[in-house]
């Protein structure tokens, strides 16, 4: 596998109505590179981590989630996401 030169660090809570344009519009980048799609949860109660899950399944080798099983607040969220991005780059 080569290098991935982009991370793609999406943040939710609460986003179900969203989530899955946000995932949709990330996958459908055309690129020369390898990206990751890097998203994490903060213990959404909506249907949100399901539908991540659901793409999760779908693209295995392009999302990663981190779910978060208590709500941690969008600093720790942000920061537990960026420190698993791989790529050189991240974009959020």
């Amino acid at each position: 596998m080569d290098e991935i030169k982009v991370s793609i660090a999406i943040l939710t809570y609460f986003h179900e109505e969203y989530i899955e344009r946000a995932l949709e519009s990330a996958l459908n980048q055309t690129t020369d590179f390898e990206y990751e799609i890097v998203v994490s949860d903060d213990c959404s109660k909506d249907d949100t981590i399901n539908i991540i899950r659901k793409y999760q399944n779908l693209y295995p080798e392009k999302i990663r989630l981190i779910e978060h099983l208590e709500n941690v607040g969008i600093c720790k969220n942000e920061f537990d996401n960026w420190m698993e991005c791989r790529g050189e780059y991240i974009v959020i």
